[in-house]
């Protein structure tokens, strides 16, 4: 490569897409404001913020280092992370601007997701193989699993449904496969919500709800019932008009 292409390439500045640490420190925020935390309050672990966020511990690690960098945690090895004293006004405006921008996509998201995957449900439901059937049952066992520990169940649902994209084998839709992740990620951030996703509801909660949901729907497919799949997928999502 020539000098001068070098010195172009040295003009660009990355792009203005908030990095996953980012949007990770950010629902850190949203969490610690939701959950009316006080300074010295310990927060999750990072295994459980990278389970609750679906993102790897680095990202986590990241995500917390901005944090301590902005004084608003510390971490202390072999004790956890814990809430300093902060100021909670300017985290409050911080916090409610996050919620409100996250809001406004996640709905977004939600609907269009939902669109994808109910109108692919039928194909799925042919081209569906009895390893992918069982892959399905696997992780509703796990999921199930986690729930009855109390763990976060967050990549089992995830796995979940893209297990159900994939096995439609089609490469267009399978490029809608992002929405499916985006918007279990998104929904970290909603405030209803927070609590579910940094802990496992109890089984007779939202987990039970869509623990049983997914073995309706994988029952149906076992069964190639695709109306009765397709019905059970506009109830899981709780979408009007879908």
């Amino acid at each position: 490569m020539s000098k001068t292409s070098i010195r172009r390439l040295q003009g660009l500045r990355p792009m203005g897409k908030k990095t996953l640490a980012h949007r990770v420190s950010e629902a850190i925020k949203a969490f610690i404001l939701s959950e009316h935390l006080e300074p010295g309050s310990k927060l999750p672990t990072e295994r459980q913020l990278a389970e609750a966020l679906g993102v790897s511990r680095n990202v986590v690690r990241e995500g917390l280092s901005a944090l301590v960098i902005e004084g608003i945690i510390v971490k202390n090895p072999g004790s956890g992370i814990f809430l300093r004293s902060i100021d909670i006004d300017s985290l409050s405006q911080v916090g409610e601007r996050v919620l409100n921008e996250e809001k406004a996509r996640y709905e977004g998201i939600r609907e269009a997701r939902a669109a994808v995957e109910v109108g692919a449900i039928g194909i799925i439901v042919e081209r569906i193989t009895e390893e992918e059937l069982q892959q399905l049952e696997e992780i509703e066992l796990a999921f199930e699993r986690r729930m009855q520990r109390g763990e976060s169940f967050w990549n089992e649902d995830m796995k979940f449904h893209l297990t159900l994209l994939r096995a439609a084998r089609n490469e267009l839709l399978l490029q809608w496969t992002p929405l499916v992740e985006e918007v279990m990620r998104v929904w970290a951030y909603q405030t209803d919500d927070m609590e579910l996703a940094f802990k496992a509801p109890a089984p007779d909660g939202e987990g039970g709800r869509v623990a049983a949901e997914h073995r309706a729907i994988l029952n149906a497919i076992r069964s190639r019932d695709a109306h009765r799949a397709r019905e059970l997928l506009r109830t899981h999502f709780r979408i009007e008009g879908l």
